[in-house]
């Protein structure tokens, strides 16, 4: 093989490694395009059955929201109810609820979001976990838990009637089995 032709089939390998070590930096996988991955966990029996109040004023941001796009369950559901003061962050129609709007939920699922690649440095791997919840009409809501209550007895705004009495959800509250 002469010298010319080394070089061409070098640089060409050498091309393909750094694309290959480029996704993989990216997405943290050589097959997922998608920097996220999803994980539906099982909730705690006694919340199986809670209904779930506002007790203080919410924002629903209505809207799809590009990050999760590519996942096919939390894609599924573009309404986020966050805490007021905090809402301004997202995009997408925003919305004042509060306990007049007399609003019943009820847990139907529990999703973590694990993010993957370099995109990591900026906000860590997490997971991230969601409630969905739905409503007496059939809407449905994700929540991130952490924001649940940020700032204990001030962020607070929505409590579970369970079998077990009230409670107040907070990131703290043990959703899982």
């Amino acid at each position: 093989m002469n010298k010319n032709l080394q070089k061409i089939v070098l640089a060409v390998v050498g091309i393909v490694i750094v694309a290959i070590a480029a996704r993989y930096s990216y997405y943290g996988s050589l097959v997922r395009s998608c920097i996220y991955t999803e994980e539906e966990k099982t909730v705690a029996p006694r919340f199986k059955d809670a209904k779930i109040h506002l007790f203080r004023q919410a924002a629903v941001i209505s809207g799809p929201t590009e990050e999760y796009a590519c996942l096919p369950l939390m894609n599924q559901f573009t309404n986020r109810i966050q805490e007021v003061q905090y809402a301004h962050h997202d995009k997408g129609d925003k919305t004042l609820i509060d306990e007049k709007s007399n609003l019943e939920f009820s847990i139907v699922r529990y999703i973590s979001v694990t993010k993957h690649g370099i995109t990591t440095i900026d906000s860590g791997k997490g997971p991230i976990d969601y409630l969905i919840l739905q409503d007496q009409l059939g809407k449905f809501y994700r929540v991130a838990v952490v924001s649940l209550g940020i700032n204990r007895d001030s962020d607070e705004y929505l409590k579970a009637s369970t079998s077990e009495g009230e409670e107040v959800l907070s990131p703290e509250t043990a959703f899982l089995e």
